[in-house]
């Protein structure tokens, strides 16, 4: 069995993480999700997933790799109750860690199944799991009512559940770039205050950052070939 760890970004609030073990040709994989507090049983002892937030499953590669990012492909197709499959890309997190992130839109069980385009790497290829989707809980906008598309009017945005949301945005261009983590965190606590509802930027360093971000550092350099 490989030991896992759940590696929570800051601006998350999640109060409990729980771990399912998927078992694939003999082999233990253990996959973590990160899911906000639910008072339900679940079904067949599924880990819940409230809608809208994030599954997020932990694995690690049997096999090392010159340039990770190009050499392999990791999917995972998602079944939802009702329904066509959804398929989403995971990615590689690092040293021999890769992950797989996706937001359930629908309440009830959904199964899926993981899968590489290196076939050898029983670490990452032909896994296969369940989870239970529960009412959506959270203290946001996006947690409460789900993504943000256009109506079907197409007249104004709205949230996935039909609510209403107006596009009230500050562009900040580079700041992400230079600023420091309090310094965004106050200005985000500012534009709120201000009714402000969205933020807009580049994520490149484009004409207000050609140095880099506040720590000289550049997102790409060159004209080859990507490789990290």
């Amino acid at each position: 069995m490989f030991p896992r760890r759940f590696l929570i970004a800051p601006f998350m609030r999640f109060s409990i993480r729980q771990t399912l073990m998927l078992r694939a040709s003999g082999l233990a994989v253990l996959l973590g999700f990160v899911g906000s507090t639910v008072s339900a049983v679940a079904q067949e002892n599924l880990t819940l997933i409230p809608k809208w937030s994030r599954f997020q499953g932990e694995l690690v590669s049997l096999k090392p790799y010159d340039n990770p990012v190009q050499d392999v492909q990791l999917k995972a197709e998602f079944t939802p109750p009702v329904g066509e499959p959804v398929t989403v890309d995971g990615f590689w997190d690092g040293g021999d860690d890769w992950k797989i992130r996706f937001m359930p839109d629908m309440v009830g069980k959904w199964t899926f199944k993981i899968t590489c385009s290196d076939e050898e790497n029983r670490g990452l290829h032909n896994l296969e799991g369940a989870f239970l989707c529960t009412a959506p809980t959270g203290d946001s906008r996006l947690t409460r009512n789900g993504p943000i598309r256009v109506a079907r009017s197409r007249t104004h945005f709205m949230h996935d559940n039909e609510t209403p949301f107006f596009w009230m945005a500050d562009t900040a261009w580079n700041g992400p770039l230079k600023s420091s983590e309090l310094d965004w965190k106050d200005y985000l606590e500012v534009r709120r205050s201000q009714g402000f509802t969205a933020v807009q930027w580049v994520a490149t360093p484009w004409r207000g950052a050609p140095d880099g971000d506040a720590n000289g550092e550049e997102p790409f350099s060159g004209t080859e070939k990507i490789s990290i």
